[in-house]
């Protein structure tokens, strides 16, 4: 799951409003991937129950409802992500995102840490709109405001589940 938005990668505004992860607008993609018999092979690929919660149907409605996504796509500037991607892009950094955080989308097949082809076929999602793939931990750059006299190392990438689970000493 996540919050998910879409955005020009040039000027780095919002192209819609972020989708939260309770919102269940998406379901009628999972109504479809049901009807052409697609839930159980996105199951079967991702390891993830197909539904709304998670980011893939909510990529596939905001693209089904928002026809000057598809204008920004032919300029090569669209990007899909979850709301950590754009506020790194908003600090100074290229959107990039965790693994953990990827293994979510339902667009990364179970065991791997990379866009899988097949699920981007299944819900017609380009790579190329996606923000790379990085480890959670590591160095990603300095991440940067105008109000900001220097820059903030950011080392980790993780989102609230990951984290708690972190913060609460679920490690290995």
């Amino acid at each position: 799951g996540g919050t998910v938005l879409a955005w020009d990668s040039e000027a780095l505004d919002p192209l819609t409003s972020a989708i939260v992860w309770s919102d269940r607008r998406a379901n009628s993609v999972v109504q479809d991937l049901i009807q052409r018999d697609l839930a159980d092979r996105v199951a079967s690929l991702s390891g993830i129950r197909t539904e709304s919660y998670f980011c893939a149907a909510k990529y596939r409605w905001m693209l089904d409802s928002h026809p000057d996504l598809h204008r920004t796509a032919k300029m090569g500037r669209l990007h899909l992500g979850t709301l950590e991607t754009w506020l790194m892009a908003q600090l100074g950094l290229e959107p990039q995102t965790d693994s953990g955080t990827a293994s979510r989308t339902q667009l990364v097949r179970l065991g791997e840490s990379t866009w899988n082809g097949d699920l981007l076929d299944i819900f017609a999602i380009d790579a190329s709109w996606l923000a790379p793939i990085v480890p959670t931990l590591g160095y990603r750059g300095d991440l940067v405001h105008p109000s900001w006299r220097v820059g903030i190392p950011l080392h980790c990438v993780m989102v609230d589940q990951p984290a708690a689970l972190v913060g609460t000493g679920g490690t290995s």
